[in-house]
Order: C-alpha cells, then structure tokens, then sequence
C-alpha cells in the first residue's frame, strides 16, 4: 500500500477505491490505519502532474473525509485533461519496395545477401567512394568529394608537418 502509485490507466476514483479496499483488509488484520492515514497515503500516491492540488490540500487547515478527498481528485484529474493540448502524432515511413513474398522469404534473401556483399557494385575485398561511388578509394580520400566540401565553404584538415616535409 505505502509503494502504491496512480499510473492514469484507470481514473482516479478508482485507484482511491482500490487504495482503501486495501486498508479495509488491513483493518481485518488488526492493522488498522485511520482516514486521516489512508487520505495521505492516497495523497502520496498521486503523479507529479497532481503537485498543485497536493500542495492546495497542504496548506489548508482542513483536512478531507474520503469523500470529499474522491470528490476533490475526480473533479482535478478533470481539470488537468481539460489543461492537456490535444495533440495528434503522425508518423511517415519511406516506402520501399519489397522482393519476394510477405511470409519471410524476402529477409531470407535480403540475409543471404547481406553476409556476402555489402553493396551490389563492390566485389569483397575493394572499397567504393560513398560521393562518386567509383572503387578503389573511401569518400574521405575522394578529391571530387573534397572540391564539393572547399566549395560548400567547409575547412579541410591539414595534413601533419611530417608528410609535406617529406614530400617538398
């Protein structure tokens, strides 16, 4: 009961419920809490998002029945559903065209082709530029990639003092 906590999959009104049955089979345990106890069980139980309210309740010199403790969480968790945005969540995908049929058999391929050639245009063993896409050299070692960076305004590295020394 003490590590209880309000998730908001059901309303409030039913997890005060649920929190003093609890209390009630305590009670028939000869371990009775009283309604001032189980208000700030119920109280501690409550998400971040009830803050205010349980602060509101804190300060007043008043202390709730059960009643009134259900009345006052139904009508604030209405509050706060009012105060939420509605917002809605659109989700995009490329799509992209599928070999083979739907039951596997197009990931079989895609696996078999996967663990020998990483790329349709490179045999094992030599590299391809990822800008021009020629064999024999990577994208960093690319001189049309490196134009394209100097053009774009991007700096490019300079090389260490030990290969222009060699190379003058």
């Amino acid at each position: 009961m003490l590590t209880t906590k309000y998730e908001g999959t059901s309303g409030v009104r039913e997890h005060i419920m649920m929190m003093s049955d609890m209390a009630h089979k305590l009670k028939g345990l000869d371990m009775e809490i009283s309604d001032g106890f189980l208000v700030h069980f119920i109280m501690t139980s409550l998400p971040a998002r009830f803050n205010a309210f349980k602060i509101n309740y804190n300060t007043q010199k008043d202390k709730w029945s059960m009643s009134e403790l259900i009345a006052m969480c139904v009508h604030e968790e209405e509050r706060l559903k009012l105060e939420q945005p509605k917002v809605a969540y659109i989700a995009t995908t490329k799509s992209v065209k599928r070999n083979g049929n739907f039951k596997g058999e197009s990931s079989k391929v895609q696996k078999a082709n996967s663990n020998t050639v990483s790329s349709p245009n490179v045999s094992k063993g030599q590299s391809c530029c990822k800008f021009c896409h020629n064999k024999g050299h990577l994208q960093r070692d690319c001189s049309k990639f490196k134009e394209w960076l100097a053009k774009k305004g991007f700096m490019l590295p300079i090389p260490h003092m030990d290969s222009l020394q060699s190379s003058g």
